[in-house]
């Protein structure tokens, strides 16, 4: 073997080795992903979209049931990511265990989740650009699939991300309370817990760019069939691993005006799912002053709330469940 052809050899093998190393520092701290597609098959789901993914922690609503063992994963994503569609269903598919023992899982819903942009020519083409696109492997780890694919950054960045989160997450309480910023990791649950500024003025802005851009959504947006039956399709999938609960969180108030102006028979058009399922809970009535990071998305301290609210709402019904 020349030299060159050896020296090529070596060199190969430790890019090769370099990468390896650093696949297997990859964990939850790298991206919003990354966590919860390298963690095995689970044995109960969150499923939805950024709402529940920042909205239920799924120990909680466990704890506050009574299940000792965690058995509720958060496998939901973002509005781009999991709407109800083929993509989602595949990786739900994926993730969910073959195992049965009791177990029980909750939907988010709520008018989005259940739409398709009305000038857009094809809905499935839309689902491409979702992280869980020909995504085969949702849980491996190390996931050389999705660091391969779907990794937004360079490999080297794994260690300096995973190193600044673990510096933020150390010095969170140490820092300002009004900062601009924010981070965010995902939890061994599956939440996505977010540190985000609570600061009025900085809530007020983010809440008004918000309540824009889903006006926006509202103007362009109508009813998917498509959706829709992927959404029964999903519900038919987890009830054979066990119950199934619909739940719609909490939203700013003028965020759920909006949502009553776009699809103000919410509940009739949900009728099948609902009849489906083993029971539903619509939040967005509650008298509760939850706080929001955005108008959208609940903040860790509201969302522990709704989880426990979540699991006190589950264990009523299956006390009643049992009297039957």
């Amino acid at each position: 073997m020349s030299k060159f052809l050896k020296n090529t050899f070596l060199f190969s093998l430790i890019v090769l080795i370099i990468h390896l190393l650093f696949s297997f520092c990859a964990n939850s701290y790298i991206d919003d992903y990354y966590g919860k597609l390298s963690n095995g098959h689970k044995n109960s789901l969150v499923i939805g979209t950024s709402r529940a993914l920042q909205g239920i922690v799924p120990s909680i609503v466990d704890s506050t049931i009574g299940i000792q063992e965690p058995k509720l994963y958060n496998f939901a994503f973002t509005l781009s990511s999991s709407p109800f569609g083929k993509v989602y269903y595949d990786a739900i598919a994926k993730k969910i265990s073959s195992e049965q023992a009791g177990k029980y899982s909750i939907i988010s819903i709520d008018p989005w989740s259940i739409s398709e942009n009305q000038f857009l020519y094809s809905i499935e083409k839309l689902d491409h650009s979702s992280v869980l696109f020909q995504l085969d492997n949702v849980t491996s780890h190390p996931n050389f699939e999705y660091l391969y694919d779907k990794y937004p950054d360079g490999w080297g960045n794994i260690i300096m991300k995973r190193a600044e989160t673990s510096l933020l997450i150390k010095n969170a309480k140490k820092l300002n309370k009004n900062f601009a910023g924010s981070f965010s990791f995902i939890n061994q649950d599956g939440y996505l817990k977010v540190y985000a500024s609570l600061d009025e003025n900085v809530v007020a802005k983010k809440t008004s760019e918000k309540l824009k851009l889903y006006q926006e959504l509202a103007d362009s947006s109508k009813v998917s069939e498509h959706r829709m039956s992927f959404l029964l399709k999903i519900i038919s999938l987890l009830k054979k691993q066990g119950d199934v609960y619909l739940v719609r969180l909490p939203v700013h108030e003028e965020m759920l005006q909006i949502e009553q102006n776009y699809m103000p028979d919410f509940d009739i058009i949900m009728t099948e799912a609902i009849s489906l399922s083993n029971g539903f809970y619509d939040m967005t009535n509650l008298d509760h002053n939850f706080k929001f990071t955005d108008g959208n998305h609940l903040e860790k301290s509201s969302s522990k709330i709704v989880s426990m609210k979540i699991g006190k709402w589950i264990k009523t019904l299956n006390k009643q469940a049992a009297f039957n």
